[in-house]
């Protein structure tokens, strides 16, 4: 903070300057505090922000306060509304510019129990699946996967693994000729084939390519419309599913399908007004990296589910989407996609190299 803003922050107050000792004092530790506590996977702009906040809760502290007066109260978090419409923002002002809509995701999906009673434990499977989808139909899409191998779904799952003797692979029960599938640690060949983009959002009916460019702007109309085809789709849910898929069905929109800027952000604004989506602070997703964790729960006969998306509080971009299915404290069923890109590009496709 400047000389400048501290001055006017006083004039506005009324306030006496503080000791230049005390102002020294404060500024180092708000210095050491940001070198500690900013972790290096964070980006640059997140810290930069980190800090604006941190020095501006520090100026504030340091006028005086009259006496029998209460300190300022604490910033408040952020809540899912905020998050979102925030987002919504980000999404109305990007650029589109590039040959491919690319999206590339990390999908972990289980659990499936392994081992032998009483020493059983839970695998997950991972795969790598990337889209090219081409903004000129004439010219070819692309879509490249490749499976990332199974491995223990908890740390408690990877001690009883290591318990087991660390196995490389799991024979499972399935409904296959051979009456049985496996499971490997080992990632599989990655693939690159080509695609047909020529239908997006299956679940809801299909949108081609026309109707994509012309879904509603508006979020209200986009919300009725995508009610629609959810209550009238093949597995229409109850009322108190609705929200849940409305959910989904908004989130496969702005990953999975190359929608207008006004479009996409009149996506965000229809989730920003789901009731019962709430914040939940900083969370990591499944490969780690940090944002914010805006979900929505509820309650049905056989258990609780939830779906979660996490959010960049940087860009505002979606990092990832989990879906998980409990049954009291067990899991049964789980979806985690961790969204490693979803952009214009003019990069060439290719078949993924993440192992």
């Amino acid at each position: 903070m400047d000389e400048s803003m501290d001055e006017l922050i006083r004039e506005i107050l009324g306030a006496p300057p503080p000791a230049p000792r005390a102002t020294t004092a404060a500024r180092n530790r708000l210095t050491s505090a940001i070198a500690a506590a900013a972790p290096a996977r964070r980006s640059r702009r997140w810290v930069l922000a980190a800090a604006g906040a941190a020095a501006a809760a520090t100026a504030v502290a340091l006028l005086p306060t009259k006496p029998g007066t209460a300190p300022p109260a604490p910033p408040q978090p952020l809540s899912a509304r905020d998050v979102l419409l925030a987002a919504a923002h980000q999404a109305a002002t990007a650029t589109e510019t590039g040959r491919y809509w690319h999206v590339q995701k990390i999908g972990v999906t289980g659990p499936l129990r392994v081992g032998t009673a009483p020493d059983q434990y839970d695998i997950v499977d991972r795969t790598v699946d990337e889209q090219w989808i081409a903004r000129d139909p004439a010219e070819a899409s692309w879509a490249g996967r490749r499976e990332l191998g199974s491995r223990p779904r908890t740390d408690a799952d990877r001690e009883a693994w290591r318990r087991a003797g660390s196995p490389a692979q799991w024979v499972l029960p399935g409904d296959t000729a051979a009456g049985s599938t496996r499971r490997s640690t080992t990632a599989g060949r990655a693939e690159l084939l080509p695609l047909d983009p020529s239908s997006y959002l299956l679940d809801l009916g299909g949108f081609d390519r026309a109707q994509v460019a012309a879904l509603p702007t508006d979020p209200d109309l986009l919300r009725e419309l995508f009610t629609r085809r959810i209550s009238t789709s093949r597995e229409a849910p109850g009322p108190d599913g609705l929200s849940s898929r409305l959910l989904g069905a908004m989130t496969q929109l702005l990953v999975d399908v190359p929608a207008p800027p006004a479009v996409r952000a009149a996506a965000f604004t229809v989730l920003a007004g789901i009731p019962g989506m709430r914040s939940t602070g900083e969370v990591r997703d499944a490969e780690g990296r940090a944002g914010i964790g805006v979900e929505l729960a509820r309650t049905f006969s056989e258990g609780t589910e939830t779906r979660r998306l996490v959010v960049d509080p940087a860009t505002h971009l979606l990092l990832a989407t989990d879906y998980s299915a409990m049954s009291g404290a067990r899991s049964i069923k789980e979806n985690h996609q961790v969204i490693l890109a979803a952009a214009w590009t003019d990069a060439k496709p290719a078949a993924p190299t993440i192992s």
